[in-house]
């Protein structure tokens, strides 16, 4: 049987990006742990059920600009010292695939 990280679609790396994100029952500011051109996960006690749609706005360090991205919550992590959710892009603007790949798969 594969591992986890050999079914992913896309790579994920650590990124110094920031996210404001509103579900149904929470909006928050967070940094990400990692991203990919999937998707996210955010590392937070505040959890959506997955299939819950999150709207996110990107803030990327450099250009201080906000990329709006809808996604889907994916599945959910709720473990003491690591609870979140990975979300799933659901067609992500190419302006917002694009900066990803020139600052991080380059």
């Amino acid at each position: 049987m594969a591992g986890f990280e050999e079914r992913r679609k896309h790579k994920r790396f650590p990124v110094p990006i920031f996210v404001d994100a509103s579900g149904r029952k929470f909006l928050q500011f967070k940094k990400l742990r990692n991203l990919s051109l999937g998707g996210i996960f955010i590392e937070t006690h505040l959890l959506e059920s997955p299939g819950t749609l999150i709207e996110m706005n990107f803030v990327f360090h450099v250009e201080k600009e906000k990329i709006k991205v809808l996604g889907e919550v994916a599945w959910v992590c709720e473990e003491k010292n690591n609870s979140g959710m990975g979300i799933r892009f659901i067609h992500p603007p190419a302006e917002f695939l694009k900066k990803i790949e020139k600052m991080y798969l380059e």
